[in-house]
């Protein structure tokens, strides 16, 4: 997964016009993927924007891409 792949995918949620994005990706281990996601976040998260993994299977990740802050109930 690359920054390219974020930016493709969930351009919406970045420029704060939807909440969440969901895509899947291939990957070859799931460490990769781990320290990619986390590499990422340390960039996004000052942004206000998390990436988590929300399922692996054997091959493919999904990968949400949300604003916490817009998931927020208000009371």
């Amino acid at each position: 997964m690359s920054d390219e792949m974020i930016v493709r995918y969930c351009s919406p949620t970045l420029a704060n016009l939807k909440t969440a994005n969901l895509f899947s990706c291939l990957y070859s281990s799931k460490q990769t993927v781990i320290h990619e996601i986390r590499s990422i976040n340390q960039k996004l998260v000052p942004k206000g924007i998390r990436v988590l993994p929300v399922h692996m299977s054997k091959h493919r990740v999904l990968i949400c891409v949300y604003r916490p802050k817009r998931l927020a109930v208000s009371s």
